[in-house]
Parts: structure tokens; sequence; C-alpha cells
């Protein structure tokens, strides 16, 4: 929540902090409330009973859509989580950012790998891992869905099978429902989720106490703020 609205809280270049705000204050009661009202999925908590269950991160295409049918009987979806992002879109980050120096000797062979990493083949390759950048690739991947479940090679009709909660479940092949399911949920990806380790730290340090009911938010925001400031001025 904090990382997908990050540039409302840290302004860097100024080097300033406002997590002091209401709106961070409000955002750090709301978390603490989807836990008290037992709406996110803790350690002694049945995953059956809870609205939002975060222990699973979405890296690739298959994860859009076999997570929503182990979870919640098969009957999963997914849902952003409140944010203070003026765009209002699902926020993301990248395991992998690339970029080529202007002091690089090699400029015009980095832009020739680049444009290859960036082409059709690389793209639609599933061992790329992570999403497709490229339309086309990312169409591809998007197909590559509908052979789960059918088998390939030696193993072709025999199917794939998933243990969700003790239970074997057969997975079957996405159909033009599933496809446009993660087109619509990739087509809202629109905020990179900022993050600075120190500022992590800070806010995960400082707001447990909150969270274990020993300090107020006011007091907590308070601390962060102080501590934040005085890493930015450094």
């Amino acid at each position: 929540m904090l990382n997908s609205g990050f540039a409302k809280f840290v302004d860097q270049g100024g080097k300033k902090a406002k997590f002091d705000s209401p709106e961070f204050i409000g955002m750090l009661k709301l978390a603490k409330s989807m836990y008290d009202d037992k709406m996110i999925l803790t350690g002694n908590a049945d995953s059956e009973n809870v609205v939002f269950d975060p222990r699973a991160n979405v890296l690739m295409y298959a994860d859009l859509y076999t997570l929503p049918k182990i979870f919640f009987g098969g009957k999963g979806a997914f849902y952003d989580l409140p944010s203070e992002n003026e765009t209002k879109g699902t926020a993301f980050t990248a395991a992998m950012p690339l970029a080529m120096s202007s002091k690089s000797a090699n400029k015009k062979e980095a832009w020739e790998f680049m444009k290859f990493l960036l082409s059709d083949e690389m793209q639609s390759a599933i061992e790329l891992g992570g999403f497709a950048v490229n339309k086309n690739g990312a169409k591809a991947q998007e197909e590559s869905l509908r052979q789960i479940g059918t088998g390939t090679g030696e193993k072709k009709g025999k199917g794939m099978k998933m243990m969700i909660q003790g239970k074997e479940a057969a997975m079957e092949p996405a159909t033009d429902q599933d496809i446009a399911m993660i087109e619509k949920i990739l087509n809202n990806v629109k905020v990179y989720a900022e993050s600075d380790p120190k500022i992590t730290s800070i806010v995960a340090e400082e707001t447990a106490p909150f969270f274990q009911g020993r300090k107020s938010a006011e007091e907590v925001a308070k601390a962060i703020q102080n501590k934040a400031s005085t890493y930015l001025q450094e």
C-alpha cells in the first residue's frame, strides 16, 4: 500500500517526507482494521473465511490463471489494495530493470541486445519469466495458457494435476473468458511501485507498536516522519 503511492509520502528530489499527513495516518488505520476485522489471512486464520489472501505473489501469466482456481474454492479473484496513487491503476515492481549507460563504449551493441530482449521471439518465450512488455509477446504468452492441462510430448493427454489444500485437482486449459479476465487485469497495470529500502525499514520498524496496539497511528506517523526526514536530509 505504501509503495504503490510512494511519491505521495516521499519527495526524494526535494528531500522531504510526508508521513505525518492525514493520508498516511488513514492508511495505517485501514491496514490495521483489515487484520482486526479478519479480512486478511493471518497465521491461525481459516483461509476460506477471510476476504483477502496475500500469501502468493503474481509473477507470471500462469499465476494469473491458476491462483484464483487454487484459493477460495476455485472462486478467487484479483483486487488492488487501497492506494494513494493518482492514476488509480494496479501497481507493479520489476525484478530486473535494465538501462543503457550514456558513458558506455558499446552503445550500439547494448542497443542491439535491448532490441533482442524486446523482440517477439524473446517476449513470447515462457522461459523469459515475468510479463511481456511487447504486445505480440503478451498475446503469445496468454495463448499458451490454453495448453495447460493438455500435456505435451510424452505426457500428452495426461493432463496437469495440482495439490490444492491437500486435495488433488485437475487444471483445465484456459478459456476465452479466462484470457479476457487476464487481459483486463494487465491493462490496468499502470503504476510502478517505487521504494527505498531504508525508508521501508523505518516504516516497518516504527509501525510495529501500532499494529501491536501499544501506540497510536499519530504517534508512529510522527516517529516515521522524523526518521525519514533525517535520512532524506543526509
